[in-house]
């Protein structure tokens, strides 16, 4: 792959702008070192810079942050056996075999309790936005989890980022077809 590239450069979407929650949040993102000289964001701002400490702060701010406060979560509410990332291979198919191929799929959050998978995928960003961005996020959710939990486990995927209104029927509508619940919204948190 590329190179880690550790300035960034983002334009908000639409008219949105940085308020002062914003640059409240940017700033404990610096104290915590997640973030570091080279940040650039200021409030009323338009176009941001956001410089990374390194990969892993990357990564976490991508949305390894909401994987974690769904396992935290899952662990407050006192649900047994909660665990992070873990990892399945699946190749139902068999179009790996006899390939050296690490290809995983991973579930974000897991749960097992009375011998019941609860499955679920941590989507942070606009990754829903679009049915044809969604379909194959649901695809792999829905066989991932008939893989490893079978007809009685089920899936969730949790998100930071309400669906388009334009989209939000038929986004609802194909993961309802899938036995997947949508939890996107603040108050469904």
């Amino acid at each position: 792959g590329s190179p880690f590239a550790a300035l960034q450069q983002a334009r908000l979407p639409g008219e949105s702008r940085i308020d002062s929650k914003g640059r409240e949040l940017v700033q404990h993102l610096q104290q915590a070192r997640l973030l570091v000289q080279g940040t650039d964001v200021k409030a009323g701002a338009r176009q941001i810079s956001l410089c990374f400490a390194d990969t892993d702060a990357a990564r976490y701010l991508a949305g390894g942050y909401l994987e974690e406060f769904t396992w935290l979560s899952a662990v407050a509410v006192g649900l047994p056996d909660a665990h992070i990332g873990l990892n399945a291979h699946l190749d139902p198919l068999m179009r790996r075999a006899g390939r050296n191929s690490d290809a995983l799929n991973e579930i974000d959050v897991g749960v097992a309790w009375n011998g019941r998978l609860l499955q679920i995928e941590c989507k942070a960003g606009r990754q829903l936005n679009r049915g044809d961005k969604a379909q194959p996020i649901l695809n792999k959710v829905v066989a991932v989890r008939n893989a490893v939990g079978g007809p009685l486990a089920r899936t969730w995927i949790v998100g930071n980022t309400s669906l388009p209104a334009k989209e939000d029927a038929d986004i609802r509508a194909r993961a309802q077809a899938g036995q997947v619940n949508l939890y996107l919204e603040p108050r469904e948190l």
